[in-house]
Parts: C-alpha cells; sequence; structure tokens
C-alpha cells in the first residue's frame, strides 16, 4: 500500500511539471482578465437585482424607498459574513443579498422571493420588534448583575441568542407579504 502512494507522488508531483511553463508577464495578464471578468459578473448581478427590486418596491406600494446591495466580497459585508455563504438579510433600511445565495438560485422569480421575503422584514416592522427586544433583553442584563453580580453574563448570553433572529410568526408574515408583492410583481411565486 505504501508503494502505491509512493508512486502515486512521484506522478502527481511530475505532472505538476508537465506543460507549458508561463511567464509572470503571462500570469498577470490572465490575472487581469479573470478579475475583469469578476467584476463585470459582479456589475451583472448588482443591475439585476436593482431591477427586480424596483418592481418589488412598486409591488408593495410602500413609500420607504430600501437600498439594495449584493455581497459579493468580504468588505460588502463588514467581514461578519461570508460572501458565498447563501444567505440574505435586513437592517431594516438596506437588503443584502450574498454571491452565493445567487449561485444557489436557479432564476429571477427565486431571486425575487427572496428579496421579497427581506423587504417584508424591513415594512412589516420586524427590526424595530428584535431591536427593542434586544434593549429589553440589555436591560434585564444590566438589572441582573446590579443585583445579582456575575448573573448578568449569563442572562445576556440567553436573551441574546434567543433576540438574534425573528421569531416563526414574523417568517410566516415574511414569506406571506413576500409572495403577494412578488406575484404582484409579475414573478413566478410556485418557484
Amino acid at each position: 500500500m505504501r508503494a502505491i502512494a509512493i508512486a502515486l507522488f512521484l506522478f502527481l508531483s511530475a505532472c505538476a511539471t508537465i506543460g507549458p511553463q508561463i511567464t509572470s508577464e503571462e500570469e498577470r495578464r490572465a490575472q487581469a482578465v479573470l478579475m475583469a471578468e469578476a467584476q463585470a459578473w459582479q456589475r451583472k448581478q448588482e443591475q439585476k437585482i436593482l431591477e427586480i427590486a424596483s418592481r418589488l418596491m412598486k409591488a408593495a406600494e410602500n413609500v420607504n424607498p430600501l437600498k439594495f446591495h449584493f455581497a459579493g466580497k468580504p468588505d460588502d459585508t463588514g467581514g461578519r459574513i461570508s460572501p458565498d455563504s447563501v444567505n440574505a438579510w435586513t437592517d431594516g433600511e438596506s437588503v443584502w443579498i450574498t454571491r452565493g445565495m445567487l449561485r444557489f438560485l436557479k432564476n429571477d422569480d427565486e431571486i425575487a422571493i427572496v428579496l421579497a421575503h427581506e423587504m417584508a422584514h424591513a415594512y412589516r416592522g420586524h427590526m424595530t420588534y428584535l431591536r427593542a427586544k434586544q434593549i429589553f433583553g440589555l436591560a434585564l442584563g444590566i438589572a441582573a448583575e446590579i443585583f445579582a453580580p456575575g448573573s448578568g453574563q449569563a442572562v445576556g448570553l440567553l436573551l441574546d441568542a434567543a433576540t438574534k433572529k425573528f421569531d416563526r410568526d414574523q417568517e410566516r408574515e415574511a414569506d406571506f407579504y413576500g409572495l403577494i408583492w412578488a406575484s404582484k410583481a409579475g414573478f413566478n411565486v410556485d418557484a
């Protein structure tokens, strides 16, 4: 078995040196071409998101405009979320969708449903509710620390875990309104 492993290693090592050698300049040109293609793809995705979002915003009939962002680089998420993760989120004023999510979704109808779901979280006040829960949790943690030193951190951790996400009712409501808006905007919600 060891002899087979050594033979395979030698074969693969030899394969690495077979083929044309490229110069540093050729490598730089190839990297520039790849970078240009990546930037063109990113601009195309950003444009697609903005076009879909525009249709959804009209369908939602809400006067408060949201900003839409394509998270294609780590800087786009503040380094908190990998752009390759399958993710979309809102802070109540903006909606982000990652490169990983766009690669996962099959068509514009699916992209519209994801964006509309996040819009619903923003427009239905879910972020305000979530922030209120977080403030309450912080106040409870401070009170626990004052009256029972050492317990505030444990209370804070438990409340932090409990308030980080939307509850099931908010998720259902976001699904409901998101599907309505996507349908009104002409997207196939059967997707």
